[in-house]
């Protein structure tokens, strides 16, 4: 609703109309009307804002009616205002727009748009030549000279971020005020009677207690006192007469304590003399304290703050709630501290009350002593445990140290008879190599006497003069003495062959024991019958006759099985 010149319009979802005695007149079936107000030297027109941008209404045989819309431009206007040669709309979400229309306000020539300042529930408004707009940051006033919005310092301070609950502002043209309205107060502000700067009144009527609609809100002085006025709400309206907001001085009380076992209902009453210091259990430390005020305002309920000094030092946040509960407190010396507002008057004491809090048994002077000798005890016990435990472990040092040089011992050892059996293993290298040369060299002997003894059995025909030479060549080869060497040398290289041999076969003629040596050796058949003295199919049959001596079975390689002995 709003009046210009003595009409009444009313903006409405479904239109625009003029309210006339007891009937409403539709002026414009445009839905959405948000508001209007009046177009600079032009008292035939008003400027009109809808859901869908501006509309002109136009006064033509006393009847206002709608005449066009302006072009150009249709977002939301719910808040405008007029401000120069420009028309500035609010809008939440994308900021304020500055518009220039042509001369006869039927389009748009230029739009622009302020982002910076931008928010929820803001709103903008003319007051006293200042075009200001308001939002959760603060209220800002719109500089022709740089066209920017700056933030009014004075008028910035009448809510602060977390007080913000609406930029809804109201201008009261009888009485000059600029109301505005917080999540804790209702202000308004008037010009200063001495200098230029604006005056803040506030009235602490918190938003609970005026139960509006955020953004909607509203304000009417009613009868000529400046002091009382009305105030629409969800479910009717409040009368106010501000004159009820001066608060006498008061004072705050300490009503009862009570205290109890644990945190349930099931406490055991005891009022405890305000002005002695109390005394409780240690398992008395839940504490209910009760406070009031005696003093009633039917507008404003009164607030307490508190602070438990030794557990809680800082005052806690305002509330209306009349009593505080501390759940579990460790023994000490407390002192309670109550304070009390009504409105932003405050009580004129700090009540207070002081008690403490025993310590447990368990924390009592005997048991600090008894603690005092388990622990000398516990570290005795410790003492004797760590001692063990690194006397044993330097036992175990001890023995391993031994172990180890047992172990470098036996290595040592192993490394000595390694060396040996690699020095062993040159020796019957050198002796192998030495017995073959030795047996080679009886072969190559023997061969030469026996080739001797034929080429002169061939070449001298005079067998009677050669014989003597043939029986001294035959009397060499049937010799002995190179078997004695040859078995000597076969018993430094392998000890245990002729032992085993004895062992197994002891049956065995020495004629069979050279020729095992020699098979042992690896001698061919042509070889050995060189060392025999006799022919090479000689020594097949004496390895025959071996054989059978051995018991060996005809796929047995007679070879194969000297070697393996």
């Amino acid at each position: 609703m709003k009046v210009i010149d003595q009409t009444l319009f009313c903006c409405h979802d479904s239109g625009t109309y003029t309210i006339k005695g007891n009937q409403a007149k539709k002026i414009s079936n445009i839905k959405g009307t948000w508001n209007i107000t009046k177009l600079n030297n032009s008292p035939n027109q008003l400027l009109q804002g809808n859901y869908d941008g501006l509309y002109v209404l136009e006064k033509s045989n006393n009847t206002w009616q709608l005449k066009n819309k302006i072009k150009g431009f249709n977002n939301s206007s719910r808040y405008f205002e007029l401000f120069g040669n420009k028309i500035f709309v609010n809008h939440e979400y994308k900021g304020v727009f500055k518009i220039i229309v042509d001369s006869t306000f039927s389009e748009v020539t230029k739009v622009s748009i302020d982002t910076l300042i931008k928010g929820s529930e803001s709103g903008i408004i003319k007051y006293n030549d200042n075009l200001l707009y308001s939002y959760v940051h603060g209220v800002y006033n719109y500089d022709q000279t740089n066209e920017k919005f700056v933030k009014d310092s004075v008028l910035s301070n009448v809510y602060t971020d977390d007080d913000y609950v609406s930029g809804k502002l109201i201008v009261d043209e009888n009485d000059n005020r600029l109301w505005i309205f917080s999540n804790t107060h209702i202000s308004f502000i008037s010009p200063g009677e001495l200098s230029r700067a604006p005056k803040i009144n506030r009235f602490p009527l918190n938003k609970e207690v005026r139960s509006g609609i955020v953004g909607y809100e509203n304000i009417l002085r009613i009868e000529d006192d400046y002091n009382k006025y009305l105030l629409g709400t969800t479910r009717g309206y409040i009368t106010i007469n501000f004159d009820a907001f001066k608060v006498k001085n008061f004072n705050v009380h300490i009503g009862s304590l009570t205290t109890g076992r644990n945190k349930n209902n099931n406490e055991t009453k005891n009022f405890q003399n305000k002005n002695l210091a109390g005394s409780f259990a240690h398992n008395e430390n839940n504490l209910r304290i009760y406070y009031y005020t005696p003093e009633f305002n039917k507008f404003l309920k009164p607030q307490f703050q508190y602070q438990l000094i030794g557990i809680y030092d800082n005052w806690s946040e305002w509330s209306e709630n009349a009593d505080v509960l501390f759940e579990n407190l460790p023994y000490g010396e407390y002192t309670f501290r109550v304070r009390a507002k009504i409105g932003d008057t405050l009580s004129n004491n700090v009540a207070s009350y002081s008690f403490s809090i025993a310590k447990p048994w368990h924390l009592s002077n005997l048991m600090k002593v008894i603690y005092m000798a388990l622990v000398l005890l516990f570290l005795l016990f410790m003492h004797f445990l760590y001692k063990r435990y690194y006397n044993k472990k330097r036992q175990n040092l001890i023995d391993e140290s031994k172990q180890a040089l047992e172990l470098a011992q036996t290595q040592s050892e192993k490394e000595i008879i390694k060396i040996k059996n690699e020095q062993l293993e040159k020796d019957i290298k050198s002796k192998s190599k030495e017995l073959a040369i030795a047996t080679m060299g009886i072969v190559k002997k023997n061969e030469l006497l026996v080739e001797i003894k034929r080429q002169i059995i061939e070449t001298i025909k005079a067998k009677e003069m050669v014989l003597p030479i043939v029986n001294i060549i035959d009397k060499s080869l049937r010799k002995s003495d190179d078997w004695k060497l040859f078995k000597e040398a076969i018993n430094n290289v392998d000890r245990n062959f002729l032992e085993k041999l004895n062992k197994l076969h002891p049956d065995l003629s020495p004629n069979d024991i050279k020729l095992c040596a020699y098979l042992r050796l690896n001698l061919s058949s042509k070889e050995i019958a060189t060392m025999f003295n006799i022919s090479t199919k000689s020594v097949e049959i004496k390895r025959y006759r071996l054989r059978k001596k051995m018991n060996l079975l005809s796929d047995e390689n007679l070879t194969h099985y000297i070697l393996s002995l």
